[in-house]
């Protein structure tokens, strides 16, 4: 590597990490091989929704161990030596995706948004106390979905026939989450990852965020009488479902690798059989 390629994939490293904060996690690391969040607290002086975040944008270059204790993974290893040496490597070992610039830092704040495992790691500091306050939100999801008229099959809605009680509606909100709870916990047993019981149900109430969105969004369409959800022959709205849907699914598999501590594709693994399933029940229940 010619020093000029080193100094454009130093530039790259920058540009993923971009913040003082992210910059120190990466050094401390790189010093003391492994640190835990309190101490991180400690010596870089941030809040825990701030060093969730910044820890959640690192999470290509960090790893956490059965302790909890955070450590560089190969390619913060990588960048921690970039950023302190002029020790050569391979172009490009460090970066995938977007290198930096506007485009970086788009992809970093779309992903931290949609994909927030900071979030979920802070949630999971407390899983009693946000149980809780989670727990409101699927009651608050229950009765937007029957004021909306979106009928739950577990994680797909559809339209609710006429006439069909709004009470059946939350009942079957509820019961789906509890469900796909239940599927998630279960189908993670096989790869040998017990405990988190309780983490995986504040991961998957989390996950339905998206659908509570949705419902909300109905229902002020049914209150307000725009019609959006019928407009182009529904066609959007379904769209929109489909995205909400892959949104929730995406959050479940999230939830279930940081909870039962699952890398990502035995975790995608779990929520695609919960999807198939969930594709069966509808099936099943709407006699198709």
């Amino acid at each position: 590597m010619t020093s000029d390629d080193l100094e454009k994939e130093r530039a790259r490293v920058y540009g993923a990490l971009s913040h003082p904060t992210r910059m120190g996690i990466i050094k401390l690391l790189g010093e003391k091989e492994t640190s835990s969040f309190t101490e991180f607290k400690r010596a870089l002086r941030v809040g825990d929704g701030k060093l969730y975040y910044h820890l959640g944008m690192l999470k290509a270059f960090v790893a956490q161990d059965e302790a909890y204790r955070y450590h560089l993974t190969e390619r913060g290893r990588m960048a921690h030596r970039l950023l302190t040496s002029n020790e050569e490597m391979p172009a490009g070992a460090l970066l995938k995706g977007p290198r930096g610039g506007w485009a970086g830092r788009l992809y970093g704040y779309l992903s931290a948004f949609l994909s927030p495992s900071w979030l979920l790691a802070y949630l999971f500091t407390s899983p009693i106390r946000n149980a809780v306050e989670l727990f409101l939100l699927v009651l608050v999801g229950s009765w937007m979905a029957g004021v909306s008229g979106l009928r739950p099959a577990l994680l797909i809605f559809t339209h609710a026939p006429p006439g069909y009680p709004q009470h059946s509606i939350m009942l079957e909100f509820i019961a789906g989450w509890l469900i796909v709870y239940a599927l998630t916990d279960v189908l993670s047993t096989p790869f040998g990852r017990g405990g988190g019981h309780l983490r995986l149900l504040v991961g998957t109430t989390f996950s339905y965020v998206p659908l509570v969105l949705l419902a909300a969004l109905r229902m002020l369409d049914r209150a307000l009488q725009w019609g959006l959800a019928f407009a182009y022959g529904g066609i959007p709205f379904r769209l929109l479902l489909l995205i909400c849907q892959g949104w929730s699914l995406s959050l479940l598999t999230l939830a279930t690798s940081l909870a039962k501590r699952l890398s990502l594709e035995r975790a995608a693994t779990v929520t695609l059989v919960v999807a198939y399933l969930n594709i069966a029940y509808y099936v099943v229940t709407q006699g198709i």
